[in-house]
């Protein structure tokens, strides 16, 4: 709560709906497409300040640009103005957001401006799910009733395309009937290589319809987007043919004449994106590599014929987003108002954190059965480090309950790569590993000792279930059945006693024998159970399943971890057997009452419950003082 809400006093008038954020969503679609708009203390309004690739810090400032000219007189809509002839700044008025989008409402003069960045979600079609683009609309209306003449343009540098801003790029222009795009690129990429959270070999786009007034210009600093809008009433649709000399800190801009604008103007829709492929090198443990692809590939051949379609897909991908917001918001209200709140900035985070990817056959056609789904950490939360882990399996735990509602089939996915890296002879861990390698975007399969055995193998036995549960395809766990029941074995002779291994990462909490691993242990037996009962796996059933009408290990190990978590006195749960003066925050609890295991006496859950709103309203009272 103390990261999500921030009680500053505002820069100007502005109202927040539905609160004011450390960090407001831009463009949130993929893990090299994930800009935000830093909030903060003394933070500056969109119209003068520049947004940032997450993870937000100095390095990572995007040179992304937009301004409006209103009778010949420009204003920032977005970026710092920094550059003589234009000194106004459009007033923010308003700044709305939601699960998908977020609005911007200013005045720049005369005119109303609204401004809307859409990061479509689309997690029931896995061509548009992965195709890494996002949209900015922009609309425009007289204030005074007057017409006035308006034209808008958007200017980036090509930040998105490296971390190194010393490196020589390329750019280009696609121009034909539909689309006006232009596209940078590293001069000499790096394949799967990052620097400072920036990929080396991708491509960039900047993208809007083609009609009469759009134009477009590729120059360098000294000639580029602010003095075009102030003295110009059109670029020249030129690419500066020495561009390959500059950094790729110069301008690729693209501007639209609105014409006289009276009532709400036609929206103008520009469509940015950053494109890798192929987008992972998936090694497994005989060294063997093997590149995945976007999955979007298999249904578009060149640049152009994607970004048309994206252009074209601008309406539909808006109602879709609209509907979708809906119904999230409403199934959230069910809960309270704040939960729905806090829904709005992470829905995107769950999602923009994936790369989609399919196999190619050895005659160059795509394998569109052969989906696997990778996820960056992007906040580096299952590794407690700085560098991100691919397909951490205790932020894939994290993430359950949102892919559960959104999209349970996307589980499978994401944890088949993992099944098969494991499913090895080569893999001789008795625990299931952390995650699928270190440095994303390469994805390559661990056998290494570490001390999160319990952690992370029944973090695996309950994402298995879970999918079963919500898909009705026991597919996953009948092709896993013998490595889960090897993971299950271990937890039986280590669950109760975890000694000195560790919960997850994020957790930071490395003393002996604490009370909430110990309990996911027995839960990913008791998940195991009911695993072996949906294959008819009878006697693996009777063994693991969480039954008080049945003597099996999952009882009898609750029973036993009652006695050992409960405190001297009997009134709540310890951090750590033994430790009196502890309280412990059981959030795995979740799991049970989720998979509907029913392994925790409601008694526990109740007592659990109240120690943790407890907390929360300390955080809260904390966060109101600040």
């Amino acid at each position: 709560m103390l990261v999500v809400f921030s009680t500053r006093p505002l820069v100007q008038a502005v109202v927040w709906t539905p609160f004011d954020p450390v960090a407001l969503p831009l463009a949130v679609k993929s893990p090299y497409l994930n800009v935000w708009l830093p909030q903060g203390n003394n933070a500056q309004p969109i119209s003068n300040t520049w947004p940032f690739h997450w993870p937000s810090t100095p390095q990572h400032m995007l040179g992304w640009e937009s301004i409006i000219a209103v009778d010949n007189v420009p204003y920032w809509l977005m970026g710092v103005g920094e550059f003589s002839g234009i000194t106004n700044i459009a007033e923010l008025n308003s700044v709305a957001f939601t699960n998908s989008m977020t609005y911007f409402n200013l005045t720049a003069g005369p005119v109303n401006v609204q401004l809307e960045w859409l990061s479509p979600l689309e997690v029931d079609d896995l061509t548009r799910l992965s195709i890494p683009f996002v949209y900015a609309r922009v609309t425009a209306s007289s204030a005074d009733g007057k017409p006035h003449d308006v034209r808008v343009g958007l200017n980036f540098a090509a930040d998105l395309i490296s971390g190194d801003h010393h490196l020589s790029a390329n750019a280009s222009s696609i121009v034909n009937d539909d689309i006006v795009a232009l596209k940078m690129q590293l001069q000499t990429p790096q394949p799967f290589v990052e620097v400072n959270d920036f990929p080396e070999d991708a491509a960039a786009y900047i993208a809007t319809n083609n009609g009469i007034g759009v134009t477009y210009q590729v120059s360098n600093n000294s000639d580029g987007f602010p003095m075009g809008m102030a003295n110009l009433t059109a670029l020249p649709n030129t690419v500066d043919p020495t561009y390959s000399s500059h950094a790729p800190f110069d301008n690729y801009e693209i501007m639209v004449n609105m014409g006289n604008v009276l009532e709400v103007s036609p929206p103008t829709v520009f469509a940015i994106g950053v494109v890798r492929t192929p987008s992972i090198k998936y090694t497994d443990l005989s060294g063997a590599a093997q590149l995945r692809y976007p999955y979007f590939m298999a249904n578009f051949s060149s640049d152009s014929e994607l970004i048309s379609f994206v252009l074209s897909d601008f309406d539909r991908s808006l109602d879709s987003a609209q509907a979708f917001d809906s119904n999230i918001m409403a199934a959230a209200m069910n809960i309270s108002q704040i939960y729905a709140d806090l829904l709005t900035l992470t829905t995107r985070q769950s999602l923009s954190a994936l790369d989609v990817t399919i196999s190619q056959t050895s005659d160059g056609s795509w394998n569109t059965s052969d989906v696997k789904l990778f996820m960056k950490d992007m906040g580096e939360v299952g590794s407690g480090g700085s560098v991100a882990r691919v397909n951490a399996v205790s932020v894939l735990y994290s993430a359950l309950p949102m892919y559960l509602y959104l999209a349970p089939g996307l589980l499978a996915h994401l944890i088949s790569p993992l099944m098969e890296a494991q499913g090895s002879q080569l893999y001789t861990q008795p625990y299931a590993a952390q995650h699928l390698g270190v440095g994303y975007p390469n994805a390559t399969a661990q056998n290494v000792e570490h001390n999160f055995g319990i952690e992370e193998s029944a973090n695996m036995l309950i994402l298995v279930l879970a999918h079963a549960q919500a898909t009705k395809d026991v597919s996953l766990a009948s092709s896993s059945y013998a490595l889960l029941r090897n993971w299950t074995e271990y937890l039986t002779v280590n669950a109760l006693a975890p000694g000195q291994q560790q919960t997850n990462p994020l957790d930071g909490i490395s003393i002996s024998n604490q009370t909430n691993l110990a309990l996911k242990g027995v839960i990913g037996i008791a998940a195991m159970g009911t695993i072996s009962t949906l294959l008819g796996q009878i006697q693996d059933a009777d063994m693991y399943n969480a039954s008080y009408f049945a003597i099996s290990t999952a009882n009898s190990y609750m029973q036993q971890w009652l006695s050992l978590s409960k405190s001297a006195d009997g009134s709540r749960i310890l951090t750590a057997y033994g430790d009196e003066t502890s309280t412990g925050l059981l959030y795995n609890l979740f799991s049970d009452k989720v998979l509907g295991l029913n392994l925790i006496p409601a008694s526990v859950r109740m007592r659990t419950l109240s120690r943790h709103l407890i907390l929360l309203l300390r955080c809260l009272s904390f966060a109101t003082d600040l």
